[in-house]
């Protein structure tokens, strides 16, 4: 169960650099850019490690990822004096400092992912068909719908 939850939280990294990529959407903002670069940089070290075994991804995170996640923090926590507490920079400074432990969790496990986006993508079918179950005429349409559609997505 400890292992789901760990593996559960590997979501953030993704979801912070998604959140100063929106930023940089609707405005060019330096440190909204900074940041993804940054982010970025941890992306890149999994992709020269992908496939392979734990023990050596471990490795590669403690001597690459770790150093720049150390130096994220503080560059996070510096950006986060000069902005306004409500604007849509500041929370998406805020979002990884205060997942911090989770989201750093992956460089001392070399079984963590960085991300589970590949997760998330599989279970998209599942939670958009569970929204079309609510509109079954009848209990036994609905039961029967679910195995099906359980049944298929699994």
């Amino acid at each position: 169960m400890r292992r789901a939850r760990a593996l559960c939280r590997t979501r953030h990294k993704a979801r912070a650099r998604r959140k100063f990529t929106d930023i940089l959407a609707k405005n060019p903002s330096p440190v909204a850019a900074e940041a993804v670069v940054r982010i970025g940089e941890l992306f890149a070290i999994e992709r020269d490690i992908k496939g392979a075994p734990p023990d050596e991804r471990r490795r590669v995170r403690q001597q690459l990822a770790a150093p720049k996640l150390a130096a994220l923090r503080p560059w996070l926590e510096a950006q986060m004096r000069g902005l306004s507490s409500d604007s849509a920079l500041a929370k998406a400074c805020r979002y990884p400092l205060n997942r911090w432990t989770p989201m750093a969790r992956y460089c001392d496990n070399g079984l963590l992912e960085i991300s589970n986006n590949l997760v998330e993508n599989a279970l998209r079918g599942v939670a958009l068909s569970r929204r079309n179950w609510m509109f079954v005429v009848s209990a036994k349409g609905g039961d029967a719908s679910a195995l099906f559609y359980s049944l298929v997505e699994t």
